[in-house]
């Protein structure tokens, strides 16, 4: 399954607590690379953009 048809199929709360758990992701990345001195770039990316979908998905809804 894509990543678009995984967010599609979400419902508004499963939407909602997936972009709280990726925000937290990405917090928890950022610091540790501040301590590591190294950020997975592309990991960063891909999380981005998964929020960014499921940002887009809800408004599409009408949150």
């Amino acid at each position: 399954m894509s990543k678009d048809a995984d967010i599609k199929g979400m419902s508004m709360g499963a939407l909602s607590t997936e972009v709280k758990k990726l925000r937290r992701e990405l917090v928890d990345i950022r610091f540790d690379g501040a301590f590591r001195g190294t950020f997975p770039a592309g990991r960063i990316q891909d999380i981005r953009k998964r929020i960014a979908r499921a940002k887009t998905e809800m408004g599409v809804r009408g949150s």
